[in-house]
């Protein structure tokens, strides 16, 4: 509370003529007694104060009697490497965010073939996973202690060695070329190419799988068609190479003569399944006949005409076939 104003009370002409008759060397110890007034209390009042009186200690882990050894004891810590917590909230985090606290001071890593559980060994450590639970192992993960709870460390993960899915992952570690890879509720799964051909890509128990195309069912969606024509020639036999074996096979008779619109002896479709033959008579007789047969890939034709065959095969005809296989 002492008047420290020494300078400005001194006359704006200060001589030795005038009262307290200042000397050069009285004037220039108005300016030091401020400073000396200062130095004075520190060293004789203040430092001894503080040396002895006692401090109540009500922070965790803080020994000290003294102002003095408090502030040693939190200078020691603040520097220590191992970054000891004081109280509830360790040094560091009045001074650094929560992230770069963990980043910079997490110390030598734990390294397990475990995930971290419970353990509370500091917040800002580091727990590396690695598959067989060494340094140079596989890594699985990395975690960093954030926090505590009631029960124990709190630790977030930061490094996957699998991305999971619900980080936009597969969660896989690998995955085969040509494989497909899809959803089955908690994680990816792998659809293996087909090993056999003729398969389709169905769903089963709301999952993909791969299905023979023979086994469709009764919706046919799965059908081959082949086609061409032949000229009839009148042989009274005659077999012809479809190149496929059809299931059920067209034949069209595409000439319709002028004179004759109805085609009188030659039926203008004619439709046969595998083994299927197609036999006429003529003029009431059985021993004039005509006969069209589906074996196989191929079209057999015969005929018991005296001179020409009329059926499937008239002369100068043409004939247009489709095959569905």
């Amino acid at each position: 509370t002492d008047d420290l104003s020494f300078i400005s009370q001194l006359s704006d002409r200060p001589s030795q003529t005038e009262p307290d008759n200042f000397s050069p060397e009285a004037f220039k110890a108005e300016f030091d007694k401020a400073g000396i007034a200062i130095q004075e209390y520190i060293n004789r009042v203040l430092l001894p104060k503080v040396d002895a009186e006692h401090v109540p200690c009500n922070v965790q882990n803080i020994t000290a009697t003294t102002i003095a050894e408090a502030l040693e004891f939190l200078r020691d810590n603040y520097t220590s490497a191992d970054r000891e917590s004081i109280g509830e909230k360790s040094i560091d985090e009045r001074f650094l965010s929560e992230e770069v606290v963990n980043l910079l001071y997490r110390g030598q890593p734990i390294v397990s073939s475990v995930a971290p559980g419970k353990e509370n060994p500091g917040i800002g450590k580091v727990w590396v996973q690695t598959e067989n639970g060494s340094a140079n192992g596989a890594l699985v993960g990395m975690y960093i202690q954030t926090g505590t709870d009631a029960d124990g460390g709190v630790w977030r993960r930061y490094v996957y060695g699998v991305q999971p899915v619900s980080m936009g992952g597969t969660g896989k570690q690998s995955f085969g070329n040509g494989k497909l890879l899809y959803g089955n509720g908690t994680e990816m799964a792998e659809l293996a190419t087909p090993t056999e051909g003729d398969r389709y890509l169905a769903f089963e128990n709301g999952s993909p799988a791969w299905k023979d195309a023979k086994n469709i069912g009764d919706i046919i969606t799965r059908i081959k068609t082949a086609h061409g024509e032949y000229t009839g020639n009148g042989d009274k036999t005659r077999d012809i190479d479809l190149g496929v074996t059809p299931v059920v096979l067209f034949i069209v008779n595409d000439t319709v003569k002028s004179d004759n619109a109805v085609a009188t002896g030659n039926d203008h479709i004619h439709i046969l399944t595998q083994g299927q033959k197609i036999k006429r008579t003529r003029d009431g007789s059985t021993n004039i006949w005509d006969q069209i047969e589906l074996q196989g890939s191929t079209l057999k034709i015969t005929s018991a005409n005296i001179s020409t065959t009329y059926f499937g095969n008239y002369i100068t005809d043409i004939y247009r076939w489709t095959a569905i296989y």
